[in-house]
């Protein structure tokens, strides 16, 4: 199953146990977890967190957390997802980027990738998107590939914004 893609300006692969470091700088910065959660420098959560996604997802062809590398510069700009959305059996669709690389279209991309890749290659029927209901530039990135809100949800301990496509729709 493929686990790496290309895009016009990014490269996408499976994240590995030595991208600690993307991780522990995405969850640092205070802008990028505004919607998430509490910010958190620790080098040994972040190596937990990936060690547990790298692990959790292994047998998992095709789902997982990908790292987003700019062709251009080389550098890890984030990751997007394609992943069991909280303890369901949906498939939910994310994105975490750093911040100088915000507005520039890049989560869109990203994410459209993989919302085609779920569709067409591992034949999901429906994706969805969560975000927290204040988060309104990760909903315009949800709406931009395709998915429509469906209304306020329970998922991860929060009332979420729920945005779901079915696959096959329209945008």
């Amino acid at each position: 199953m493929q686990n790496n893609f290309e895009t016009e300006r990014l490269s996408l692969r499976k994240l590995a146990k030595t991208d600690v470091d993307l991780i522990v700088t995405l969850n640092a910065d205070p802008e990028v977890m505004k919607y998430i959660g509490e910010t958190d420098d620790s080098y040994e959560n972040a190596k937990n967190y990936v060690e547990m996604r790298v692990d959790g997802y292994a047998d998992k062809d095709g789902l997982g957390i990908f790292v987003a590398t700019e062709k251009t510069s080389g550098e890890n700009i984030g990751w997007i997802c394609l992943k069991q959305l909280d303890d369901t059996d949906e498939i939910e669709i994310g994105f975490r980027l750093l911040t100088k690389y915000w507005g520039k279209g890049y989560a869109t991309e990203g994410a459209r990738c993989l919302l085609e890749f779920g569709f067409n290659t591992l034949g999901l029927e429906e994706i969805a998107g969560v975000t927290l209901p204040t988060n309104t530039p990760s909903q315009s990135v949800l709406k931009k590939i395709g998915l429509e809100y469906v209304g306020i949800a329970p998922y991860y301990g929060f009332d979420l914004s729920y945005f779901k496509r079915k696959k096959g729709s329209v945008i």
